[in-house]
């Protein structure tokens, strides 16, 4: 189930990550600040599944080094992508890849049966309310 503050239509450009408190994806849209010109990254809300088109992967390597100092999480790696659906988690073809990533095992996103190959973006991203996330057309 998913609840949108702010509207976010098909073929949208997205930014989303894992929230572990609320055990859902975090879905962000890049919107302007009232009263300036400046945009910014904001959470438009949350669903428990998608499908992205599109899809880059991005790491912050300064909140991964947070993490690893203080051993406290923290938000710093993201998919960015274009929004395809939202809570309609058809399963992810056979073909495709099982995608993760944790600070503390590698610095990227990796192919869960090959870890040491960063992973740099995929054609397609299917994020299910598990947290598992599926992809086809994954490039290094």
């Amino acid at each position: 189930m998913s609840f949108f503050r702010i509207p976010v239509p098909e073929g949208t450009p997205i930014r989303l990550y894992r929230n572990l408190h609320a055990n859902s994806w975090s879905v962000q849209v890049y919107a302007r600040q009232p009263g300036t010109n400046r945009h910014h990254w904001k959470v438009a809300g949350h669903a428990d599944s998608l499908v992205v088109d599109g899809a880059r992967f991005k790491v912050y390597e300064k909140g991964r080094q947070r993490v690893l100092a203080t051993g406290r999480k923290n938000v710093h790696s993201f998919v960015l992508g274009v929004l395809v659906a939202v809570d309609c988690f058809d399963p992810a073809p056979e073909a495709s890849a099982e995608v993760t990533y944790n600070p503390r095992k590698q610095p990227h996103f990796y192919d869960v049966e090959q870890p040491g190959y960063p992973l740099v973006s995929a054609r397609r991203l299917w994020l299910s309310a598990s947290g598992r996330v599926y992809a086809e057309g994954l490039s290094e």
